[in-house]
């Protein structure tokens, strides 16, 4: 992972995210997206902190597909 573009992390990110607002398809499919990316970035733990700011951009992506899909949970 040495040399990881995180500005084309962020465009890939955008556009999962994108998939939000085109319906209930658009929804499972940039939930699936998201949790793709955040599953490489956390695959090595000390990875996740290169850049926090796209760990935590990808996590509150996942957690606003799961709350307006009504997953509410704690």
């Amino acid at each position: 992972m040495e040399g990881f573009d995180w500005e084309l992390y962020a465009d890939e990110l955008y556009r999962a995210r994108s998939h939000m607002w085109s319906g209930p398809k658009g929804i499972a499919e940039a939930e699936k997206n998201i949790h793709a990316l955040l599953t490489h970035i956390t695959r090595k733990f000390s990875f996740a902190f290169e850049c926090p700011l796209a760990t935590v951009s990808t996590y509150y992506s996942l957690a606003t597909i799961m709350a307006f899909k009504g997953n509410m949970r704690r």
